[in-house]
């Protein structure tokens, strides 16, 4: 995860919750997984903010860092089109934010050769344990 910026602001090399916490932005609606886990970013640090507006749709949170309204927390594939824009910027977050993500498929010894190289990419990513 990462964070969308006006490019207007002065903004560190990695954001942090107590940073960001002071700052107006905006988030995924509460009833969403990501919503969840930028709350917990917060809340480890101790803080609970509320976001001046919480949307559901990613590209609408880009407009809103684009027109210098706020900053937003977001997938970094959802930004890769935002990278060269002159009104924007780019953050890391710190501590880190990740996405969970499983994957659940059969063992029933059908081997699909789709199946199996997504399979193999996402088994050299794999934390260990």
């Amino acid at each position: 995860m990462v964070v969308l910026l006006p490019a207007a602001w002065k903004a560190p090399k990695r954001v942090t919750p107590d940073w960001l916490a002071g700052k107006r932005w905006a988030s995924f609606a509460p009833a969403t997984q990501m919503h969840g886990l930028i709350a917990g970013w917060f809340g480890q640090a101790g803080h609970h903010p509320r976001p001046f507006l919480t949307l559901s749709y990613p590209g609408a949170l880009k407009s809103l860092a684009a027109a210098s309204q706020s900053a937003v927390i977001l997938p970094l594939e959802e930004v890769e089109d935002q990278l060269q824009l002159p009104g924007v910027q780019v953050r890391h977050l710190w501590p880190r934010l990740m996405r969970p993500m499983a994957v659940a498929h059969r063992r029933d010894g059908s081997h699909n050769p789709a199946a199996a190289a997504v399979l193999a990419v996402l088994a050299a990513f794999a934390l260990p344990g």
